[in-house]
């Protein structure tokens, strides 16, 4: 008596947390990616203004599969749907819940996703590679 135990955190909290510290922690997914940019980086034009070649939008594809299969694993490895992962993480990121890091998670999934993004990121890495 006199004492409360904290409620029991409901499993889609755990499915956050382990999407983010997969984002931000796990060094060998993180590595995974950064490779796979740098080995394909050359692809893309440092011209700006030019055109955009149908190959950006491959590459786009190819990375987003890779990133959305670990993304997915993680998701159902913890007995959730992404379905379900996507209307917990927006009601959080809402406020409904609370949480300051769900709108942060939100931010950084749909930029690592988005096209622009991805184009700009790459012409980025091509330019550090090649010293310009």
């Amino acid at each position: 008596r006199g004492y409360r135990s904290a409620p029991a955190m409901p499993a889609a909290e755990d499915v956050l947390e382990a999407v983010q510290r997969t984002l931000f922690e796990d060094e060998e997914f993180n590595a995974q990616l950064e490779s796979w940019c740098q080995e394909r980086c050359q692809a893309f034009d440092l011209d700006e203004d030019g055109e955009h070649k149908l190959e950006y939008t491959d590459l786009h594809e190819e990375f987003c599969r890779l990133f959305e299969k670990k993304i997915t694993a993680v998701i159902e490895d913890r007995g959730q749907s992404v379905e379900e992962f996507w209307q917990r993480l927006t009601k959080a990121a809402d406020g409904d819940q609370g949480f300051f890091s769900e709108g942060l998670l939100l931010q950084c999934l749909a930029a690592t996703v988005n096209y622009d993004m991805f184009v700009a990121t790459m012409r980025g890495l091509r330019r550090n590679a090649s010293g310009k």
